[in-house]
């Protein structure tokens, strides 16, 4: 398992000890400090604190712990609920994560009729990328913060999206446990480490870390323009491949 999936297990275990024992968050966020309600999803089970835990708890035993708190399911955008407020929840040490993986052009014009959001802004954005692509200004993967990224000054372009990637669903559909917020969070154990950020604010900390880029992954396996006609703006033919599968990574 990965940092982010190891954290996850601890924290959840943490946090179910805390519940039980009614024990203080102490974090700099009072709405969450006392916990009055705690799930970890729809159809979820809630376990149930054991003192025989602790000692795997405090041995950061994961192995052990991940038989009793479950992982979050992949179609989950939240992590876990604190007094009705879902969380997807962050580790500083996880790594790289994938925030829109390999989306094809009808997924999101779902996403946008779902948002009310006209697509052709993004059309433009992904022509401008495949004008630097094919001009050699660019590679397949460019970071927001370089001066060369048609993404860099397009973040009002792309909020709507990111954010419905980041805390609704994806682009198969919405989600059955939405983020309310994100939770960042340093150590498992430490309350004292959790920040929490609103759907704008997690857009704007995260903007310039992004990288972009356009993928074959995600693409009909029989691609062709004429029966993937809503797929034609963002798909060029490079290396013996149809690309046209948005993918963002931190």
């Amino acid at each position: 398992m990965n940092h982010g999936e190891i954290n996850e297990i601890l924290f959840k275990a943490y946090l179910i000890k805390c519940f039980d024992k009614g024990i203080n968050l102490e974090s700099l966020f009072d709405e969450i400090n006392i916990i009055t309600s705690l799930s970890f999803g729809p159809g979820v089970a809630l376990p149930e604190w054991e003192d025989e835990y602790e000692p795997y708890l405090q041995a950061r035993d994961w192995s052990f712990l991940k038989e009793i708190f479950p992982k979050a399911p992949s179609d989950f955008k939240a992590d876990l609920s604190i007094n009705n407020i879902s969380f997807s929840v962050k580790y500083n040490n996880a790594g790289d994560a994938a925030l829109v993986n390999h989306t094809n052009r009808d997924g999101f014009l779902r996403i946008s009729e779902r948002l009310g959001v006209n697509i052709n802004a993004l059309d433009a954005v992904i022509e401008e990328y495949w004008v630097l692509r094919l001009g050699d200004v660019i590679k397949q993967d460019i970071k927001n913060d370089s001066p060369d990224s048609p993404f860099k000054t397009k973040k009002e372009v792309l909020r709507p999206y990111l954010e419905y990637f980041l805390f609704e669903g994806t682009g198969r559909g919405a989600s059955p446990f939405p983020a309310d917020r994100l939770l960042e969070l340093g150590d498992p154990y430490d309350a004292s480490t959790i920040e929490i950020h609103t759907k704008k604010e997690t857009v704007d900390a995260v903007w310039d870390d992004l990288v972009f880029s356009i993928r074959s992954k995600g693409m009909p396996k029989k691609y062709s323009e004429a029966t993937h006609s809503n797929l034609a703006k963002w798909t060029r033919f490079r290396n013996n491949r149809h690309k046209g599968s948005l993918h963002i990574r931190l």
